[in-house]
């Protein structure tokens, strides 16, 4: 069973537990969140206490991904941190060995999203990022809209 951690506690922490609980209620049990990482250690400790309520057991509380990966053992990282952020740990998930999902925007600047590519392929793991929309049925519309050329030739 793969082994989660969530770096980054506030707000989009919450929403990825909450998301997590959905999967389980579905009966997509195949993970386990063992730890939540936050600099803030009440936001950490909130986390946790939701992640408890929502799957079921306490993940521990870390105030970064190298205390959770020096306390267990970790899989793949879920970071849900600023953006300005969102390299650096995928950098040291990578190096780590581990899977990465990251929120939107995957980084502040091109240049460090191609970083982050060339650094999950040099890890060989899996780099995805959580874009909730790609498969919403109005956006696949518009998709097809103009692939089909049906509305000309978009500008903007």
């Amino acid at each position: 069973m793969p082994r989660l951690a969530i770096a980054g506690c506030g707000i989009m922490g919450r929403r990825h537990v909450r998301g997590l609980a959905q999967l389980r209620q579905i009966g997509n049990r195949s993970f386990e969140l063992v730890a939540v990482c936050d600099p803030v250690c009440e936001a950490a400790a909130a986390l946790a206490d939701l992640a408890a309520l929502e799957l079921g057991s306490r993940p521990l509380v870390c105030s970064s991904l190298s205390e959770a990966l020096a306390k267990t053992a970790i899989d793949a990282l879920d970071i849900t941190t600023a953006p300005a952020l969102h390299p650096v740990l995928a950098s040291e998930a990578f190096a780590a060995g581990l899977h990465v999902l990251v929120e939107k925007p995957i980084a502040l600047t091109v240049r460090a999203g191609q970083a982050m590519v060339e650094a999950a392929r040099g890890a060989g793991r899996v780099l995805a990022v959580a874009e909730n929309y790609r498969r919403d049925p109005i956006n696949r519309l518009a998709r097809a809209l103009i692939v089909s050329g049906a509305i000309g030739r978009p500008y903007l």
